[in-house]
């Protein structure tokens, strides 16, 4: 991808409320707070319910991580099995932020559920 200047596309008008328009400030879509963790995955679920993350831990220790979506706001964070069964709740901190713990070497598969606005 180039870069582009304010001239060369126009965004398309909001036809819809749940779109939310950026205001340009460099931030990240998700971050994930700790540098050794990979979200690998990001895609829809397979019954529809939601999206799923995978993420891979590359440290060596237990630890817990936090998740931030400042331009996402979730109603529900669930931890999965690989092929999306079974729900643990995950401890969310508002609606833009959730933590879990992670295990050495992990591949962890989180189920995100979008709030309705």
């Amino acid at each position: 991808m180039t870069p582009t200047t304010a001239n060369d596309s126009a965004a398309p008008p909001a036809t819809d409320n749940s779109q939310q328009i950026l205001d340009g400030k460099q931030q990240s879509f998700l971050d994930v707070s700790d540098p050794a963790v990979l979200l690998e995955t990001w895609k829809p679920a397979e019954d529809g319910n939601g999206t799923i993350l995978r993420l891979l831990d590359f440290g060596g220790t237990e630890r817990m991580v936090t998740v931030r979506t400042p331009s996402l706001h979730l109603a529900h964070v669930w931890q999965t099995d690989a092929v999306e069964r079974g729900q643990d709740a995950i401890s969310m901190d508002g609606d833009s932020q959730f933590h879990f713990t992670i295990h050495p070497h992990q591949i962890l598969t989180l189920r995100a559920v979008e709030a309705i606005r």
